[in-house]
């Protein structure tokens, strides 16, 4: 590389790191990344997001230094990686798959996220105590700060803890999956502005239909583990991977919408209609639960009626 595109390579990197330590930057720290595999070749691109990765992991282990010889620090510093991790990897393998059908890309690059997941879940699932000291110590700080906030008695804090926690742990996947659609949209809609043929790509996502077996098949599970007692590792893994199997649905709900759009005569652009309803969801609350439900029932109802009919 040329002086001038190893300083811009750099800066790229950079940009990146820096995007990740704050909170909004960290949901699209990976676009630095995906710009690059336009510029450089594959392996440079690969290069960087590895550089990342240990810069990621420095920072976690650097705020942890005092630490360091106790072994909890690392399944915190394993915690608080994941996302990022899983990100990081899912752009290596989105800029790896280049060329292949985009259902399956989109599921390739879930890969990295979902084998961590279940190294996390068996991680804890074999060490009980560990996880155990390791969910009574963010217990400790969730009590201390919202105590305080709320003014509530301890004991309804710690309750409210408990909740929280098999909430968040429940949708870790799918704030996962949300991520890489968004970010890796909009990358490929920057990258293809002047390609006609790309929303065209979009308007015909389809999932196969042997996706539908899975979906009713992880709903079923859903319903009736209600009425039986299930390893907690074993229901928060259902939990994810049930709502994410959703979430391809509400993806697919989006495509029909974006399709009908067209073929009323609307020219708006698919990255401008995610936009409009991002921001419809975050300033409607209630709204927002309507508008997902309606675009995973259209992505879902679409595997027995053709909802996109010819122009």
């Amino acid at each position: 590389m040329e002086k001038k595109e190893t300083r811009d390579y750099i800066l790229l990197i950079a940009l990146s790191f820096f995007l990740s330590i704050f909170s909004f930057g960290s949901l699209v720290f990976t676009l630095p990344l995906l710009f690059l595999s336009t510029r450089y070749p594959r392996k440079a691109t690969d290069t960087a997001c590895v550089a990342v990765m240990v810069l990621t992991a420095g920072k976690q282990l650097f705020m942890s230094r005092d630490l360091l010889m106790n072994s909890l620090t690392y399944f915190f510093a394993g915690n608080n990686l994941f996302i990022p991790f899983s990100l990081i990897l899912g752009a290596i393998v989105w800029v790896n798959t280049k060329g292949k059908e985009c259902v399956k890309r989109l599921l390739l690059t879930m890969l990295p996220a979902l084998i961590l997941f279940l190294l996390f879940v068996g991680l804890y699932t074999i060490f009980p105590q560990t996880a155990e000291t390791v969910k009574e110590s963010y217990r400790e700080i969730f009590v201390a700060l919202f105590t305080q906030i709320f003014k509530m008695s301890t004991e309804s804090i710690s309750t409210m803890f408990d909740i929280v926690l098999e909430l968040m742990l429940s949708i870790v996947l799918p704030l996962v999956f949300l991520n890489i659609v968004v970010v890796h949209y909009y990358f490929e809609s920057f990258t293809h502005r002047l390609d006609e043929s790309f929303d065209k790509k979009v308007i015909s996502f389809n999932l196969p239909e042997v996706f539908i077996y899975f979906f009713l098949g992880l709903w079923t599970i859903m319903l009736f583990k209600r009425f039986v007692n299930i390893p907690m590792s074993v229901n928060v893994l259902l939990n994810n991977l049930t709502l994410t199997c959703t979430l391809f649905y509400g993806l697919q709900g989006f495509s029909i919408l974006l399709y009908n759009l067209r073929r009323k005569g609307s020219a708006i652009s698919g990255i401008k209609l995610m936009g409009l309803l991002i921001i419809l969801m975050m300033l409607l609350p209630g709204i927002n639960v309507i508008l997902v439900l309606a675009l995973i029932g259209v992505g879902v109802l679409n595997t027995w009626i053709e909802l996109r009919k010819p122009f």
